[in-house]
């Protein structure tokens, strides 16, 4: 079985559209990839999450949509060792989203 995994880039109207439409504390964080992990459980959410980081230059943001609880106590452990900030992290429903600023 294959996990698929979408990974978008934004561009710059779509961050305007969303920066005219979203929060407050979204609209003031640029984000430059999404990665939907949900559905993915644990150890996939970090493989994925790795190779989309991997994807970005330094100081660029990835917004992260989990589904997994362990990746509340998985990640901020992962960005530690690899040194990427973790910049927000916010529950809608049974998503948890992150924003991760690449180093």
């Amino acid at each position: 079985m294959t996990d698929t995994v979408e990974i978008t880039k934004e561009s710059s109207s779509q961050k305007e559209e969303r920066k005219e439409e979203g929060s407050k504390a979204e609209a003031s964080i640029q984000i430059d990839s999404i990665l939907d992990v949900a559905g993915l459980t644990c150890p996939m959410p970090i493989v994925k999450l790795k190779k989309g980081i991997d994807e970005l230059q330094s100081n660029q943001v990835l917004e992260l949509l989990a589904t997994d609880k362990g990746i509340l106590t998985d990640l901020p452990a992962w960005t530690k060792k690899v040194g990427h900030q973790i910049l927000k992290t916010e529950q809608e429903g049974s998503i948890i989203k992150f924003w991760i600023k690449k180093k």
